[in-house]
């Protein structure tokens, strides 16, 4: 008797919906913005049990605003622009890792990183060089 009884309050536990901001079977986990063909990219983010409403791109130093549209049906879509979101020119065939955090409201230039929510999205960015010098170095790599 104890162990149909252990059995079904794991099955009923296992069934227990927990609160997820991000509906994960709708939302990208890795995005990759190359400036190549556009200078414009989108970023969309299917809410969960939140509504977030504002989102931004921080990858350790550098912030990456962008504009997002209102939110409709639970799903946010943001765009970015490559002269906001930048790779290091420096350095043509190197991606920086953007995350993504959001907000329920609008994010305004006084809210630190620390009381936005990282929504678990990652976001590559490399300038329009990157696949060129890539390909440089592959090649080269075969002729040797």
């Amino acid at each position: 008797m104890n162990k149909l009884l252990l059995i079904t309050f794991c099955i009923t536990l296992s069934f227990i919906k927990t609160a997820d901001p991000i509906n994960w079977s709708k939302t990208e986990p890795y995005v990759t913005f190359d400036w190549i063909d556009d200078d414009k990219k989108s970023l969309t983010i299917v809410n969960g049990d939140n509504s977030y409403s504002d989102c931004l791109l921080y990858n350790g130093t550098d912030t990456c605003k962008g504009t997002c549209d209102e939110p409709k049906t639970k799903t946010l879509t943001c765009h970015f622009e490559g002269k906001n979101c930048k790779a290091d020119s420096d350095n043509p065939t190197y991606k920086y890792y953007y995350t993504t955090y959001c907000k329920e409201g609008k994010i305004s230039d006084t809210d630190a990183i620390s009381n936005l929510k990282d929504v678990g999205v990652t976001v590559g960015v490399c300038n329009s060089n990157f696949i060129k010098y890539s390909m440089v170095l592959l090649l080269s790599l075969l002729v040797l």
